[in-house]
């Protein structure tokens, strides 16, 4: 396949997957090692594959055990040593890279499943995940499996099993920002949250959906250490009557227009100012400064 651009043609590689044998591509990674550029790709029937565009051919291919569930998400580890995928009955399986082996699998307590998945930019063995309900993202330290850190949006108790709240973060940014994480969040309430990791209290809504008021709600950001775990909970209070457009807000004014459907992903870009980028599932792209 070849496309002009200014006159000068470049060929990309094209590939077609066989529906029956790979199944549908469920997520997808690109990773430059210098010496090759690989497309990385799970498929719903368990492949995991680098591709190198340059060689076209396999880096390598890794076969994922459906019976810990069906694959919902992976990343890569920035060296690419090893990689974590997610399944849908919130499994997440760790492979090392090098030898191709897996190494290890743990599993959500309540077996949510997996939605989002990404490497912690400053614990090399730990992973961010979204989940299914309470839009929960929590750090997961994949050599003891223990549950460090959870960002719990939701009235539901914190680390608890029910589901009062259906909703999910769908899409994740995180930032190093000078060793203090910064993670931008999204997702089935149509909210673009901000989460200020060393300091909670900072954090806030940057955008609410398009059906909410204008002003996002009156929010305060709790830590508290629950069965070893710091959580971090999103609490909304209770705007006093006669209250006037003067009170302070938490946060910067929100912009009047959000999402109509769920929020399906997030990033950003940076320019003369940074920008966030945001998608929904109604195929509408939205750019916030």
């Amino acid at each position: 396949m070849s496309y002009s651009t200014f006159n000068c043609y470049i060929d990309c590689p094209l590939r077609f997957l066989d529906q029956k044998d790979d199944g549908c591509v469920v997520d997808v990674h690109h990773f430059n090692s210098g010496a090759q550029s690989v497309l990385a790709y799970a498929t719903v029937n368990g492949s995991l594959v680098g591709w190198d565009l340059r060689s076209n051919s396999n880096a390598w291919t890794l076969r994922h055990d459906l019976r810990l569930g069906l694959i919902t998400s992976f990343t890569v580890d920035m060296h690419q040593c090893w990689l974590c995928l997610g399944t849908s009955n919130g499994t997440m399986a760790c492979w090392d890279m090098r030898f191709q082996l897996p190494i290890s699998n743990h599993s959500h307590p309540a077996r949510a499943r997996i939605r989002r998945l990404l490497m912690h930019p400053l614990y090399q063995s730990s992973v961010i995940a979204a989940v299914q309900g309470n839009n929960e993202v929590s750090m997961w330290d994949m050599e003891t499996g223990d549950r460090k850190f959870t960002l719990w949006a939701s009235s539901a108790p914190p680390l608890s099993e029910m589901q009062p709240s259906p909703h999910s973060v769908h899409g994740i940014y995180c930032s190093p920002a000078d060793g203090n994480p910064l993670l931008l969040t999204a997702g089935s309430d149509m909210r673009i949250r901000f989460w200020d990791l060393a300091y909670p209290e900072r954090s806030y809504i940057v955008a609410g959906g398009a059906n909410e008021p204008l002003h996002c709600p009156s929010v305060l950001y709790s830590r508290k250490i629950i069965e070893g775990t710091e959580v971090v909970q999103e609490i909304h209070s209770k705007q006093k009557s006669g209250a006037t457009e003067d009170a302070p807000r938490r946060g910067p004014e929100s912009l009047p227009v959000g999402h109509h459907d769920i929020i399906t992903d997030i990033a950003t870009f940076q320019t003369t100012q940074g920008f966030i980028v945001t998608s929904s599932r109604d195929g509408i792209v939205k750019v916030w400064k």
